[in-house]
């Protein structure tokens, strides 16, 4: 009996320590299932980054992505928008700023509940200075 009672304490243990891996410090959610959306999926989601990319540059020198964190709060709202990985000062200013016009998303669900949640959406920067979420391929 009492060989069970440990293996039963354990068990409990590691399914808390299991849970407190998918949160974050700030109380967001790291993982579930399904993730948070753009309304309408990511069809919609390139078309706005399409119809929304204005960035230009005079001297075309910089090529990459700025990688953009932010929060998908319950309601959808979207906050906490920074950059992690940046490219430039002027990219990641329009990288920013695509992210903060964004329309609320659908957040994430866990256990049939709406929860916050952490996104890191990769934003593209060509040299040729147009859009690269005109052509098909991206």
């Amino acid at each position: 009996m009492r060989i069970l009672f440990t293996l039963v304490i354990l068990s409990v243990s590691g399914v808390c320590l299991a849970q407190d891996d998918a949160f974050a410090g700030d109380g967001s959610i790291l993982i579930t299932d399904p993730v948070p959306t753009f309304p309408g999926g990511m069809d919609s989601l390139k078309n706005y980054l399409k119809r929304n990319y204005s960035w230009t540059q005079s001297q075309l020198t910089v090529q990459g992505t700025s990688f953009v964190e932010f929060l998908v709060q319950d309601d959808g709202a979207l906050t906490g928008i920074k950059i992690i990985k940046g490219l430039c000062e002027s990219c990641d200013k329009e990288a920013k700023r695509l992210i903060s016009e964004m329309p609320n998303w659908i957040p994430a669900i866990q256990n049939g509940i709406p929860v916050t949640t952490r996104m890191v959406l990769p934003i593209k920067f060509i040299l040729s200075g147009g859009n690269p979420y005109e052509s098909d391929g991206n």
